[in-house]
Order: C-alpha cells, then sequence, then structure tokens
C-alpha cells in the first residue's frame, strides 16, 4: 500500500495525557481481603467475570515485569517506575463503535476491585481507548490481589488469578459497558522481547538487570551481550562448547524451571521432530531446501546450559521450552532465539563481551514492489494479466541492466488481514469477538477472531498463476513471491495492545497462507511475508507480534519485512525481526520538512555539502523566498516550513530528511545504532516510479487553476494563486494556441501562476507544458491535460542545480546509508505500477478537476491494458534501468 502522507507520527498514538484516576463507580468491590484457604478455583463451571456489557480480551499483569515502565531517577538506589506511554496493555476502541463509520468512544473508566484499579488506567486524547499498567505488580502485591474478593485461582495453577473490572465508556453501538478479565500472574514465563534486550533497575525484590539496550538513557551498552543472537565461528565449535545460560530468557520465581528443546509454539502448537533448524537463506535464493534439522548437534546440562557441537555456517534457530511444577499443574513458557555461525563473525568469546554477528544470512535480497488494481477473487480478474507482465518486465530487468544484483522477490499486495466479526451493514466495525460459551478469560480468545480476505479454496484456485515454476508470473521469470499484507484499521489499531494469546492466533494467521501454497504443491514456494501498515509500531507489544511472525517464518527459511520510514526502527523492532527480519526503509516521501537554510547537528541544510549537494547561499535564499511565498504547499511556523501533502520535496529536501530520520537521537536511540549494535538487517527502498512526492513531473488532468480548495483543488505544486485567478478549465480551452506561445498574456499567465518566472541560479522554480500525444498521435490539449515539473535541486554529482529525474532521488537517498551498508540486506525498488492502478478518472476517462498522475508511472515493458499514459516512454524506462543498474551493481 503506498504511503498517502508523509507523517513522523507513529500510527499507534503517543500518549498526550493520562487519565488521573478511574474511580469505582456501582459496582465497586472494597477491598476487604479472603485469607488464602477461601480464594476460589475457576474451571469450565465458574465464572472470571460478572459478564456484564460486552465481552472484552483479558489483560495479564506479570510479577516484576518492569520493561512496561520509564524509570526516572534510574542511577539512584531507589528508581521510580513511571507509565510508559509507549507500551499499553490493551486497545478496546473497537468494541466502543459510535459511527457506523468505525468513530469510536471518547472517554474510558474503570470499576469494580479498587485493588486491581490501583494497577490500570486509560489514556486520553488520542489514546483513550489504550489501557496502561502504572505501577509494577510485585510479590506481595500479588499475595493481596489473589486473596481479594471476586478474583479466582485459574487452571488450578496458584501463581494465576483471575478478576475482573467493569469497563464503561460514553458511548458504543452495542453497548456503553464491557466485562474485561484481568489475569494476574507470578508464574514461569518467557521474557519479552523488550525484556530481553533492556537494562533495568532493582525493583522490589528484583534485582538490577544489566543489559544492551538502556532506553531510559537512550544509551546503547555495548559491552553487554546480546541475547537475542548469538555470534560464533565454526571453530568454536571444535569440541563441545557450552554457549550460554538458558535461565537468561526465563522469569522464575523459584528459579527451578527445567529446560527442554520444543518448537511446538511456532507450529500451532503441535509437537514436531526439528525443534532446533539450521537456516542458510530463502527459497528463492537457496534452490534447495534452506533450512535443515540440527537437534543432535545441541544439548542442554543439569544446570540449563546450551551446548553444541560440529555446527558449520549457518544461523540456528533455537527453541527452547522451560517447565516448572507449580502446585498440581505444570507450568510451561517457550523461548525462541538465534545462533549465528561463520567464520567471519566474532566468536563466542567476542560475543559474551557485546560484539555482535556480522554475517547475513539473506545476502543480497533485493526487492521491488508491485500493485495490481485487479481482484484475482473476481470473475474475469486481470490480474494475472497485470502479475504475468510485472513478470516479464523483471525478467528483462534483471537479465538486461540488473545482472550481478538482480531483484529476487516481489512484494504483491493481495492480502488483508481483518476481524471475522463485523457488524451487518457497517463494514467498518469490527472486532475480535470472543467465545463466552467458556468461562476460561484465556479459551475465550480463539483463532476464528481474525482472517484474511483470502480463504484457503479461493486462495488455491489462483496462486499458483503466481507460483507455478512452468507458468507462473513471477516463478516461471526466476523471480520470488513475497505476501505483502495490508491490516484493516481495526485491528492495526489493536495489535499494539493484544495479549499472548491474540499474539500468537494473529501471527499464525498470518503465517498460514505462505505455508499453505507449498501444501498446494510443493514446487509452490512462497519467499515470505511483508507487512505496510502505513505507521510505525515501536510499542513492545507490536514488536511481539512481529516477533512471533518472524520466527514462524524463520523455522521454515522464509523472510519477513516490514515498510516504513526509518524512524520508525528501534532496538526492540531490530531485535523482534533476527536475522531473517528486514526493515524496508522508505527513503520516498519522506519530506515533513524542508532541508533547512543553515546546518543544524540532525539534519543536511541546503549550504551543506556533507551529501555533495550544496546549493550557493543566494540560491538557497531564492528557493526560500519561493517557499515562502506559496500557501499551496509549504508552511512556515517560527522559521520551520514544512511540506503539505503530496507536494513535491526537492532532492536536497529528501537527503536532509533521510539523514534526519535515520540519525536522530532524541529521546532515542537512533535507528542507525539500532542497526549497527542489534544486528538489524534494513533494504533502502528507492523511488524509481509512482512516488507521491519524489516525482520528476506530474500530469495534472481536467486542470482548472481558480480550485484552490477542496473538492478537486490543484494540488503537489507550488503556486502564485493571485496570478492563477481567471485560469479556468474553460479559459484554457479558450486559449490553447496562445498558451502554446510564450510571451503572450495566456502563456505569461499561466507561467506565473506555476511560478516558472521564478528562476533557482538559472532553473525555473516550475516548468508547464503538454503531456504528449493521445493515443491516436494527436497533440493533447492544455485544457485536458498539462504537465508540471518538480522542483529544483542539486546531488551528488550534479555540477549545478537542476530539475532531477526520479533515478536521481533514489542514488542520493540511497548514499545517506553508506555508512551502514553491512547491515544492508540488499536495496528494494518502488515499484511496478502500470496504467491501470493511476488515479481513478485519469487519462482523460472522467470530467474529475485536477486529478493526477505522478510521473514516471509505469517503468516496465510489457503491459497490455487500455488506459493509455501519454507520458509512458519505453526508451525512457530502458536509459532509466540502465542507469540504474549501472549504478547499483558499482555498491
Amino acid at each position: 500500500m503506498k504511503l498517502n502522507k508523509l507523517s513522523l507520527v507513529l500510527l499507534a498514538t503517543t500518549l498526550t495525557g493520562l487519565s488521573a484516576c478511574n474511580s469505582g463507580g456501582a459496582n465497586s468491590q472494597d477491598s476487604t481481603a479472603q485469607t488464602a484457604n477461601q480464594s476460589s478455583s475457576l474451571d469450565s463451571s465458574n465464572q472470571a467475570s460478572n459478564n456484564a456489557g460486552i465481552a472484552l480480551p483479558y489483560v495479564q499483569i506479570n510479577v516484576d515485569e518492569l520493561d512496561n515502565f520509564s524509570w526516572t531517577s534510574y542511577h539512584v538506589p531507589s528508581p521510580t517506575p513511571s507509565i510508559d506511554t509507549s507500551s499499553p496493555v490493551s486497545s478496546l476502541g473497537s468494541y466502543f463503535p459510535t459511527e457506523s463509520d468505525g468513530t469510536q468512544a471518547t472517554s474510558y473508566s474503570l470499576s469494580g476491585n479498587k485493588l486491581i484499579q490501583n494497577y490500570l488506567t486509560f489514556g486520553s486524547d488520542s489514546a483513550a481507548s489504550q489501557l496502561f499498567q502504572q505501577t509494577p505488580l510485585t510479590e506481595s502485591g500479588f499475595a493481596a490481589l489473589s486473596s481479594s474478593q471476586g478474583c479466582n485461582i485459574l487452571d488450578g495453577d496458584k501463581n494465576k488469578v483471575a478478576c475482573n473490572l467493569t469497563v464503561t465508556a460514553n458511548g458504543g453501538l452495542n453497548g456503553s459497558t464491557g466485562s474485561l478479565p484481568v489475569i494476574l500472574y507470578r508464574g514461569l514465563r518467557a521474557y519479552n522481547v523488550a525484556e530481553m534486550i533492556r537494562d533495568l533497575p532493582a525493583y522490589d525484590s528484583v534485582a538490577a538487570r544489566p543489559n544492551r539496550w538502556d532506553k531510559d538513557n537512550s544509551v546503547v551498552n555495548k559491552s553487554q551481550p546480546y541475547y537475542m543472537e548469538i555470534s560464533a565461528t565454526p571453530s568454536d565449535f571444535n569440541t563441545t562448547t557450552s554457549i550460554v545460560d538458558l535461565h537468561n530468557y526465563f522469569y522464575s520465581p523459584d528459579g527451578n524451571e527445567g529446560f527442554s528443546f520444543d518448537a511446538s509454539q511456532l507450529n500451532n502448537g503441535n509437537a514436531t521432530t526439528c525443534n532446533i533448524v539450521k537456516i542458510t537463506g530463502v527459497d528463492s535464493q537457496v534452490k534447495a531446501n534452506p533450512v535443515s534439522c540440527s537437534d543432535s548437534q545441541f544439548s542442554i546440562n543439569q544446570a540449563g546450559y546450551l551446548s553444541a557441537t560440529g555446527l558449520t555456517a549457518g544461523v540456528y534457530q533455537i527453541n527452547v521450552k522451560a517447565s516448572e511444577p507449580s502446585g498440581g499443574v505444570v507450568e510451561n513458557a517457550w523461548q525462541t532465539f538465534y545462533l549465528n555461525v561463520a567464520a567471519t563473525n566474532p566468536d563466542l568469546a567476542a560475543w559474551k563481551t557485546g560484539s555482535v554477528a556480522t554475517n547475513n544470512v539473506l545476502g543480497d535480497f533485493n526487492s521491488i514492489y508491485v500493485y495490481s488494481s485487479q481482484d484475482p477473487d473476481k470473475p474475469n480478474s486481470g490480474w494475472p494479466t497485470d502479475l504475468q507482465s510485472y513478470g516479464k518486465d523483471l525478467k528483462q530487468i534483471n537479465n538486461n541492466y540488473l545482472n550481478q544484483r538482480p531483484i529476487k522477490t516481489a512484494l504483491t499486495e493481495m492480502i488483508d488481514m481483518g476481524y471475522t466479526y463485523s457488524e451487518a451493514g457497517m463494514p467498518k466495525i469490527g472486532y475480535w469477538k470472543l467465545d463466552t460459551s467458556t468461562s476460561n478469560p484465556e479459551s475465550q480468545i480463539t483463532a476464528a477472531g481474525v482472517t484474511t480476505n483470502r480463504p484457503d479454496p479461493e486462495f488455491a484456485k489462483w496462486i499458483g498463476t503466481v507460483l507455478d515454476p512452468s507458468n507462473g508470473a513471477f516463478a516461471s521469470n526466476n523471480v520470488g513471491f513475497t505476501l505483502s499484507y495490508a491490516f484493516d484499521n481495526d485491528v492495526k489499531a489493536d495489535l499494539i495492545g493484544y495479549n499472548d494469546k491474540q499474539q500468537d492466533l494473529l501471527a499464525d494467521a498470518l503465517v498460514h497462507p505462505v505455508l499453505y501454497a507449498s501444501q498446494l504443491n510443493s514446487s509452490y514456494k512462497i519467499d515470505g511475508l511483508a507487512m505496510d501498515l502505513e505507521g510505525g509500531f515501536t510499542q513492545t507489544r507490536a514488536a511481539e507480534v512481529f516477533k512471533k511472525v518472524a520466527d514462524r517464518l524463520a523455522y521454515h527459511g522464509k523472510w519477513f519485512t516490514f515498510f516504513y520510514f526509518s524512524s520508525g526502527f528501534t532496538p526492540v523492532t531490530s531485535a523482534a525481526f533476527g536475522p531473517l527480519g528486514v526493515a524496508n526503509f522508505s527513503t520516498y516521501d519522506v519530506a515533513t520538512y524542508r532541508a533547512p537554510l543553515s546546518q543544524t547537528p540532525d539534519e543536511i541544510s541546503y549550504v551543506d555539502n556533507t551529501f555533495g549537494g550544496a546549493f550557493a547561499s543566494e540560491y538557497a535564499n531564492a528557493l526560500y523566498a519561493a517557499f515562502r511565498s506559496d500557501t499551496a504547499c509549504n508552511t512556515t511556523v517560527n522559521g520551520v516550513t514544512t511540506v503539505t501533502s503530496w507536494c513535491n520535496s526537492t532532492l536536497n529536501d529528501s537527503v536532509s530528511e533521510n539523514y534526519r530520520m535515520f540519525n536522530e537521537t532524541y529521546h532515542t536511540v537512533s535507528p542507525s545504532d539500532a542497526m549497527t549494535y542489534f544486528d538489524g538487517k534494513y533494504a533502502p527502498v528507492l523511488p524509481l516510479a509512482t512516488s507521491a512526492t519524489q516525482w520528476s513531473q506530474v500530469e495534472i488532468w481536467t486542470p482548472d487553476f481558480t480550485k484552490h480548495t477542496k473538492p478537486g483543488e490543484v494540488s503537489e505544486i507550488m503556486l502564485n494563486q493571485s496570478a492563477c485567478n481567471g485560469l479556468t478549465n474553460a479559459f484554457l480551452a479558450a486559449n490553447e494556441s496562445a498558451l502554446s506561445s510564450p510571451g503572450t498574456q495566456a502563456y505569461n499567465q499561466l507561467a506565473s501562476c506555476v511560478m516558472q518566472n521564478v528562476n533557482i541560479e538559472s532553473v525555473p522554480l516550475q516548468t508547464f507544458s503538454h503531456c504528449g500525444n493521445n493515443a491516436s498521435g494527436q497533440p493533447i490539449p492544455y485544457a485536458q491535460c498539462i504537465m508540471v515539473s518538480g522542483l529544483p535541486g542539486k546531488g551528488s554529482s550534479d555540477a549545478s542545480i537542476n530539475h532531477p529525474d526520479a533515478l536521481a532521488y533514489a542514488e542520493n537517498n540511497y548514499g545517506v546509508y553508506a555508512s551502514t551498508k553491512a547491515n544492508q540486506a540488499g536495496y528494494a525498488v518502488y515499484a511496478l505500477q502500470n496504467p491501470g492502478t493511476a488515479t481513478q478518472g485519469a487519462f482523460g476517462e472522467t470530467s474529475g478537476t485536477n486529478l493526477n498522475v505522478q510521473e514516471p508511472w509505469y517503468i516496465g515493458f510489457n503491459y497490455s491494458g487500455t488506459r493509455y499514459d501519454p507520458a509512458y516512454n519505453a526508451q525512457s524506462n530502458t536509459n532509466e534501468w540502465s542507469k540504474f543498474g549501472a549504478f547499483i551493481n558499482a555498491q
């Protein structure tokens, strides 16, 4: 899915305020405690809740889980926990819609057991539906809460207690109250991905846990080992070698856990004979099976230390189960981590003092985003035709231009994840509906809650048209295929607060189609799974979802990739993705701000020559004068100029914003350091076509320059709006000849309107021209289409200011990331889209006003559809790919 607006604000909202408290209402219970022997036990015949209102998914609070908090006064004996506004423990807005368009209630409160209320609070403003833990649960707190009124032992485990609260919202089409189970847990559990890397202080009876990521001070402790991916060399295992103490991966209140190898959690809970896999690549790279079973080379001793012998180069996925008796039951927990073995890696001794692996098992795994306007499930769909043409394009491009660094997989967006339940007649309202036939809050959450829009029978009908080695669109052209997901808005908003059960079921559902293809036909290979959720997700629970998806895929030798700006990738996301996970950094559509006039620590100014594109001061000032005179694309407040959605960013803006996003350290570890010190893998996504803001020209169909407000406004270009008065579509039609003759009154007025008469050095700010000829070879009149150029800029290899083409953006954006090239898993290209995917009604198909198509749009060669883009030029595409190939092959 294309980024339709360039925002640094993460989709999952940052909390702007917290409710001071949640007072108990009519259903409040007092804090009168039962004695321990009066606590009841919850099983299939006992209710965990009073079932008042909507059944809501449980929230679990773990004893001594400290990663949900920010720690102030960190380096004094008594650190103070405060709410971490990036880590909600639940997100409940989808259960309380107030309008058919999905608008949600704006205020929420809790009532019920007052002791439990002390631990939870709702946010406010944009985070009103998000629930936060406001104080850690200690051993003494668990003892008090577990014996309080209305709480029951769950599953016969004395360490697990289920209680209940009531949520009340200020509206809801299904009712304004909900029953919220709260599970209190002090037993054995696997550390989550944040706990595995985060430096945490001593608190209550828990000792300090030095670790690699000091989140509170935005520091990397480089001497601490990175437990999620252990680095070693083959020579480390000439004899049986002890690797790591498995107690580092689990929390146990008693320290009596035992360990075994177990990958069942990655296989829908089913036991498997292969619990440790050696990974050597992904399907389209390694034509043989990219994974092999390695259980026999590993062992665990009585003290809980993992050992191995005879290991050769590869990445080993280690799946461990910890078990510990608790009364009459056995508690189990599962953890997945990786051992990266290569001769070029730091050895095991160096890893223990902070070195990270350097071996990249993915290699140069280059990708491209491709899009079809067709739905494969619709009768007579043109979807196979679209993808067949893209497959031919990629074969031609790889063979002729990218022979040294070919594109290996195509990321195709054709599947959505959503909730199974939605309100009748209101498709924008959906939520994870619970099974209330059971009373156990964990059992109420089932796989039936979420689903894709591609059920197995439909998927099976057409997936061969992509994957069949003999005639599949990509497979027959020696290009892999990656399934690219979009999420419905409700799922996208809720996943930041999913509990463990929801995370597991969502991960299973996401990975299922990737594996199902090979079940249909062993020769049908999907390389992995991609996500483009149009937002950055740095919350711990979102990272846990990503980790569970990435681990399930890696078990089968498949990759995981997530698309967003580099600013959305942190140590916790790097750790979650694992060695086969790749952050696809959008290097395009990044410009929230114009590059500054003078240098700042985190930006590259117009006069700075760090990347070789410095303007002379007089030309930088002239460009800024133009920005400040324009209100269509630029807004200046307190000297800072921001860019309006879809408007062209200059080449210098793009370089500056890429640099800022990748290196900014304000209250965070920079994405650059997250990649370097947590062995992250990324691919810069380079814009060769269809970018929203980094285009070389834009077609404006049925232009009318008097329309400056929606609907049908002129957008994407800078305007001298006073000069645009009178330039209606009728005026353009009546003055076709004059507009083609420089110096006429009509020509001069249009030139002034689009600021063609403003020069930066000797280059016009923007130029206008005809869009070209129609399919019959006749010139397209201005009243039907006007082409406007992008803005001037200067790149690393430019002697002077010019109007850059798309390739210039790709090359200069790529240069920003040169210092961390060791962490690149290749590059990605945006995008293959044919004219059929362009703006509805463009190309003169309707009389809709001011319909835009960014150029270049289609950069392939084999489109056979009927929509005609006058700017398409096969020779220009040949030139672009030839130049791009020369550039990228040399990197």
